[in-house]
């Protein structure tokens, strides 16, 4: 067969832009190199091209080549798109076959195809081999039947949905390399954008928590499989050798195996060599916390890493026995908390609003004993995303009903990401309502999650909160629940006119259709973070916030000489805008007690020189260097400072 009668393949995996990176299509790729590498596709099929790139719908459609088939990975970022893309194909293509995959498309349902008569054929799971198989059946379609692939839903002539026999799939240990095959050599080379890159060293959960697909998608049930460690390696290099900036492990629990001990140490190496990959991202396991100590000890020595993972979810019984879940004990958290303090490895807890169990009262509480356990600079707060093939989303409705679920379809949050031109809307699906939390608490979790990752683990009352905790037995959640109470009751101050922005985003986000996101040209044209845009408006006007903080503790009856002094100290060690340098003399050695354990504040006249490496006269590249490039690594707290004595 010549190239000219050969049937054209395009494959699209579409993804937002942060900035000028954009990640490569991984999993798009993985399928078309699994599906290449054998000679008879080879000799039937060309594949013309990887549409990647989140761009308006007809310039797509403008590039394409008669395409016999057009095959597209799905997931939350880039569903909508994927549909009004493939009415498109269908449209200038009619005879086009489309093919939807990825972990928007359930393992046990073929809705998609119901709702959507532009979509063709859909792969359940892991699509290497079914993909193949496909293709294969597609060089004579009269002389193989689709209903003998497995894990494939299609439409038959007569209108028809078949969805084929589910089978565990392939073993992955032969699955070619897309990097290393050379199918992205070609979008290298044209050098368009800075490259991101997915690594995946294996795959599979043994977890089954209710709110994550990582496990449910796995018909090899709970299995982990490894790629082999050689292959790892080989593609760590050649993202080093490609200037691959970014890299995000895609594994569900990397630091589960031993092995990924050695792989972070040879990441490292090639880091050291190269001076590529700059960056690791990943998600760790929850259960071999040592081990992911000592990873996030290296990465971050380093320069790598963006912070380790130590997440509980929730921090209430109910809660964690609805979503089938178990953290590590609070004592041997904190003893962990304590060893990443003292190696300076930043590292972050997570947790989720929206799940069943979860009161206002339990979600403040938990955030209160992450701190009293050590946890102050990194807390991050979700809302509970209702994903298709999660046990809570998916065809799973009796959970739904026994917990009283209630969801919300709300246009999309992709943090630090541009507005795009296509014009065209994703959207999230989040839990709003259960039979322990209302919409009213929902809003206040939320506002209660902003204030606490705003003004706590981002740093601007963080040092002034832990004072009052160890010398006047002040909890952590009556001092930032006091200071909410209070804001209400200040209208015109800074305090209230952020505090009620932020209010008025989350309210219509319930309401009103509207993104839970903060955007502001004053601060770049990317979306922040709810937390991320509270912070920045403080810390923009950063002496009126402390005036006003000051306010607070008088009206507290906690304000002192001595908390006068510890919010100039406060002051010290933020990272702020607009400041070269200062110099400050205190009576109160606060630079000893808080690096000692808040034992003993003593009385020893000190003078703090701030000399900050860089000046930010421009708020935009503060915003974007320290609070969305920095945000886990503590940039925003200040080290650049010398006490004398």
């Amino acid at each position: 067969m010549t190239m000219n009668s050969k049937r054209h393949i395009y494959f699209a995996q579409i993804s937002d832009k942060f900035g000028q990176n954009l990640y490569l299509p991984y999993s798009a790729g993985i399928i078309a190199a699994n599906s290449f590498a054998d000679k008879t596709i080879e000799e039937n099929y060309v594949l013309k091209d990887f549409i990647f790139e989140r761009e308006i719908v007809d310039r797509v459609i403008e590039r394409l080549d008669n395409p016999f088939v057009f095959a597209m990975s799905t997931y939350l970022w880039n569903f909508e798109y994927s549909k009004s893309l493939a009415e498109r194909i269908k449209q200038a293509f009619p005879s086009c076959i489309i093919v939807f995959g990825g972990h928007n498309v359930s393992v046990k349902s073929s809705e998609i195809l119901e709702e959507n008569t532009s979509v063709d054929i859909l792969i359940h799971g892991e699509g290497e081999e079914s993909f193949k198989r496909l293709l294969m059946a597609l060089i004579d379609p009269n002389g193989s039947s689709l209903n003998m692939i497995p894990n494939i839903s299609f439409r038959e002539h007569s209108g028809k949905i078949v969805k084929t026999v589910e089978e565990p799939q392939h073993d992955i240990k032969h699955l070619p390399s897309v990097y290393l095959n050379g199918l992205f050599d070609s979008i290298i080379q044209k050098g368009k954008f800075i490259y991101s890159a997915i690594l995946e060293t294996n795959r599979g959960c043994p977890f089954g928590c209710a709110y994550c697909d990582y496990g449910s998608m796995d018909l090899y049930g709970k299995k982990i499989r490894s790629f082999p460690i050689e292959r790892v390696k080989t593609e760590i290099e050649w993202f080093a050798k490609n200037k691959i900036e970014f890299i995000f492990c895609a594994d569900a629990n990397f630091g589960i195996m031993k092995r990924d001990l050695e792989i972070a140490d040879y990441l490292i190496s090639i880091h050291e060599k190269y001076g590529y990959p700059k960056f690791f991202r990943t998600c760790y396991t929850k259960n071999k916390v040592n081990a992911v100590y000592e990873i996030n000890k290296k990465l971050n020595g380093s320069g790598m890493s963006r912070g380790g993972t130590v997440s509980f979810q929730s921090l209430n019984a109910d809660a964690l026995n609805n979503i089938g879940r178990k953290n590590i004990p609070l004592p041997q958290f904190s003893k962990l908390m304590a060893l990443y303090m003292s190696s300076q490895t930043p590292v972050y807890s997570e947790l989720i609003i929206g799940l069943p169990g979860e009161t206002y009262e339990s979600f403040c509480d938990g955030i209160d004993a992450l701190m009293r356990n050590g946890q102050h600079t990194g807390i991050f707060v979700y809302n509970c995303e209702i994903l298709p093939n999660s046990i809570i989303g998916g065809g799973y409705s009796e959970y739904r009903k026994r917990y009283a679920i209630e969801g919300l379809k709300t246009p999309a949050v992709r943090l630090h990401s541009e507005r795009d031109d296509s014009e065209i809307s994703e959207y999230d699906h989040i839990i709003v309502k259960t039979y322990s939390m209302s919409k009213e608490d929902w809003i206040r979790m939320n506002l209660f999650s902003t204030t606490i990752q705003a003004l706590h683990s981002l740093g601007l009352t963080q040092k002034i909160s832990i004072y009052l905790f160890h010398t006047v037995g002040l909890s952590y959640v009556n001092f930032y629940n006091g200071l909410i109470d209070y804001v209400k009751q200040r209208p015109g101050s800074l305090l209230n006119n952020v505090f009620g922005d932020i209010h008025r985003l989350i309210y219509d986000v319930l309401y009103n259709g509207k993104s839970l996101e903060y955007r502001s040209e004053r601060f770049g044209t990317i979306s922040w973070s709810l937390d991320e845009g509270m912070f920045l408006q403080y810390v923009e006007q950063l002496n009126i916030f402390y005036e006003e903080t000051k306010d607070y503790l008088k009206a507290s009856k906690i304000y002192s000489d001595i908390t006068e002094e510890l919010i100039v100290y406060q002051k010290c060690v933020i990272t702020a805008p607009y400041i070269d340098s200062f110099t400050v003399d205190f009576n109160y050695d606060f630079n000893n007690y808080f690096n000692n354990g808040c034992k003993n504040l003593f009385t020893v006249k000190n003078r703090i020189n701030v000399n900050y490496p860089e000046k930010y006269d421009n708020i935009k590249e503060y915003a974007e260097k320290i609070v969305w490039y920095g945000r886990k690594s503590w940039k925003m707290i200040n080290q650049n400072f010398v006490v004398e004595y």
